[in-house]
């Protein structure tokens, strides 16, 4: 085995840890397993061969245990959000199906013209057609 040291030149100088922003860079790079491999390699070449070892599995698996909560938390917190905002809209279309019937039975519409009022209506204010006009 020769010995070799870590150069800071490799990648334009922003894969290495000589300072915190490079370090960090870096370690996102490790974490994404994007090109991380040829850093591993020159870690070993330029330091100890198993505690490279242990550090990079390490910091795969903790980062990418870390990296995979943060991203089933927002997906969690986006679907709070689309659950109460379907609650409200429920609330609110519950709240103009009642002016609809107030308004049809106040402007003496025939039954059958109520009827297909609110049922167009009801199509209208579902989040079904939402999504559907969201989809189109």
């Amino acid at each position: 085995m020769q010995d070799a040291t870590f150069n800071s030149a490799f990648d334009y100088s922003l894969t290495s840890f000589n300072n915190f922003p490079s370090a960090f860079v870096t370690a996102f790079q490790i974490v994404s397993l994007e090109g991380w491999s040829p850093i591993m390699e020159r870690l070993i070449d330029s330091w100890w061969r198993t505690p490279t070892i242990i550090a990079f599995t390490l910091l795969i698996l903790l980062g990418g245990q870390i990296a995979l909560n943060i991203l089933v938390a927002v997906i969690c917190g986006a679907l709070d959000r689309i659950e109460i905002e379907m609650k409200e809209e429920a609330s609110h279309a519950q709240q103009d199906d009642n002016a609809v019937a107030a308004k049809a039975y106040a402007n003496q519409m025939r039954p059958e013209y109520a009827v297909v009022a609110m049922a167009i209506h009801d199509l209208v204010q579902s989040t079904a057609y939402k999504h559907f006009i969201l989809f189109v």
